[in-house]
């Protein structure tokens, strides 16, 4: 099983039950044996066999994860100062509730992305029957009654009997991009190269400015109900959004506090998140509340998030709708006009 196998919500129900086995006092080993012997799944019972393994032989918790070698550092790194700071249930509560903010979030963005290409591939479908089948037919109806279409119309037309004529060529960059999107999906590095491009694209647009500022804000809370001070929450977020704008933001703050201004005023000035949030932060900060208001910024963050993306869709599905409608409404008219016209001149 490979890392990306394991899923937001797999990783969120694990920690949600190793943080219930810690808080009825059951011990490490007996918790996991009793996951074990409910696990349906072959593969997920292997991982859990595996871990529970490594703790009978002696191992620490973070050792005996990362022994099986599947789940991610940002994880394993958590857990191992969970050990160091004797808030290991802390730790597995906090990586229940951030995974499962990942999930909201990739869930979220794949709603945004599937609905609008699906729209999208229905409307070249709809169009190039159109275009290849329908406007040649009327085409030649038009010839022989001593009439043409548009010169738009039979461009399109042109275009659309030179893609049916390609079709095999077509066919086979298809194909070929189909095999390239395979062996990127089964070969790690090539899969960490486009998810990497992938990242780095989507990081600089308006809504991923956004998802990185909601990924920071539950990192920091997770540190923080983690038992860990602020300044290495700070530390340990930034590296979560590494290479985006919200963590050049991050490490911009960092150089500020280590200059000697306040975490309050850096956070504000380098616009880690929106103003009235640098202000929530300043506040809880001031008394002493800012584990709680850190959790209640990444609650907000996050579910404006989601109304984002929900209002970007509520915007693309009508544009797609409007431009399928007006290029299917110019070719009929582009047949019908001529068609209207000698029915006239007949009549």
């Amino acid at each position: 099983m490979r890392q990306d196998s394991l899923s937001f919500e797999y990783l969120s129900s694990l920690c949600h039950d190793l943080y219930l086995i810690m808080k009825a006092g059951i011990s490490f080993d007996e918790g996991l044996g009793l996951m074990e012997e409910n696990e349906r799944e072959p593969q997920i019972k292997k991982v859990i066999s595996g871990i529970n393994a490594g703790i009978e032989k002696g191992e620490s918790v973070s050792d005996a994860f990362s022994g099986i070698g599947i789940f991610p550092a940002y994880m394993l790194n958590m857990l191992a100062i969970g050990e160091k700071t004797g808030n290991l249930d802390k730790v597995f509560k906090s990586l229940a509730s951030y995974y499962i903010t990942q999930k909201n979030i990739a869930d979220a963005i794949r709603r945004a992305v599937t609905f609008p290409a699906m729209l999208f591939l229905l409307m070249l479908a709809v169009i190039g029957v159109l275009v290849v089948q329908v406007l040649p037919i009327f085409n030649e109806v038009l010839k022989q009654l001593g009439a043409t279409m548009s010169p738009i119309a039979i461009t399109f037309m042109n275009v659309g009997l030179a893609i049916n004529n390609s079709r095999f060529v077509i066919l086979a960059i298809l194909l070929a991009l189909l095999l390239v999107a395979l062996l990127a999906h089964f070969i790690p590095s090539w899969r960490q190269c486009v998810l990497d491009t992938r990242d780095k694209y989507f990081a600089g647009t308006k809504i991923g400015v956004k998802i990185g500022a909601a990924r920071f804000a539950a990192g920091m809370t997770m540190g923080l109900s983690s038992g860990l001070d602020l300044d290495t929450s700070l530390e340990m977020a930034g590296d979560l959004c590494k290479g985006t704008p919200t963590g050049d933001k991050a490490d911009r703050c960092r150089e500020l506090i280590s200059n000697g201004t306040s975490i309050a005023e850096s956070v504000t000035q380098v616009e880690l998140f929106d103003p009235i949030h640098c202000r929530m932060l300043a506040i809880g900060l001031k008394t002493g509340a800012a584990e709680t208001v850190m959790e209640e910024i990444s609650r907000q963050s996050e579910e404006k998030v989601q109304d984002d993306i929900e209002l970007a869709i509520g915007r693309i599905e009508p544009v797609f709708v409007i431009i399928m409608s007006l290029m299917v409404g110019f070719v009929l008219l582009s047949v019908m006009i001529p068609m209207m016209g000698i029915m006239s001149t007949i009549g």
